[in-house]
């Protein structure tokens, strides 16, 4: 039996581990998020507001993709809401997950709208660690029964 610092959770179509796109303006809870999801296993690139994440999202190719971000709503410059629509008219089976201190109707609408989770903060790291798992277990269900279709 492997222990959780030894714990590696696959990807769809094998590939380990799995990537997480962290997207948070403060600098302390974006390390924390970052240690805690990497010592569970995750592959984790982080960036401090969704023009970092942009970039970092256009110089990585089809072959190392983003299996999940993670992402603030609230945020100097475009928000963690602008980002996730993006991302989900690009692929609407990526998982996202949203973080806000302010969880207002029209941002949960938002969130339920692209099949989003959302996180109120503060938040226990044990919710965190069992929404990510349960996006990545729905994402990697999903990806198979669609390979399972398409042959």
């Amino acid at each position: 039996m492997t222990s959780r610092s030894e714990r590696v959770v696959v990807s769809p179509g094998g590939r380990a581990p799995v990537t997480v796109l962290v997207v948070e303006d403060d600098e302390d809870l974006r390390e924390l998020l970052v240690d805690t999801l990497q010592r569970d296993g995750y592959f984790v690139l982080a960036a401090a507001s969704v023009i970092d994440a942009t970039l970092l999202l256009g110089r990585i190719d089809f072959d190392w993709r983003v299996d999940l971000v993670l992402s603030d709503v609230r945020m100097a410059g475009p928000s963690g809401i602008e980002l996730a629509r993006a991302l989900h008219e690009r692929n609407k089976e990526l998982p996202l997950i949203l973080m806000t201190a302010f969880p207002e109707t029209a941002v949960h609408q938002e969130a339920s709208t692209m099949g989003a989770g959302l996180l109120a903060k503060p938040f226990k790291l044990e919710v965190l660690r069992r929404e990510v798992l349960t996006r990545i277990a729905e994402y990697v269900k999903s990806v198979d029964q669609t390979r399972r279709l398409a042959h």
